[in-house]
């Protein structure tokens, strides 16, 4: 089984330049419970990736990969 680092960036780059749910990658079969930390593992190795909060009213966070990494 890959790590949950490759399966975050596996589940970002089927859904290139989609804005994702932080929910999404904290799903067991994405990222787990620290979906989101590899996240911004991903973005500080240099990966092409934006996050942003989702509008208001809710308080999740958007990520997405801009090209293909």
């Amino acid at each position: 089984r890959a790590s949950a680092k490759a399966r975050v960036l596996a589940y970002l780059r089927a859904r290139r330049g989609q804005w994702v749910d932080a929910v999404e990658l904290t799903t067991p079969e994405v990222g787990g419970f620290a979906g989101t930390r590899r996240m911004r593992e991903l973005r500080e190795a240099g990966a092409p990736n934006q996050t942003r909060p989702k509008p208001a009213p809710t308080s999740i966070w958007h990520h997405r990969t801009l090209e293909e990494l």
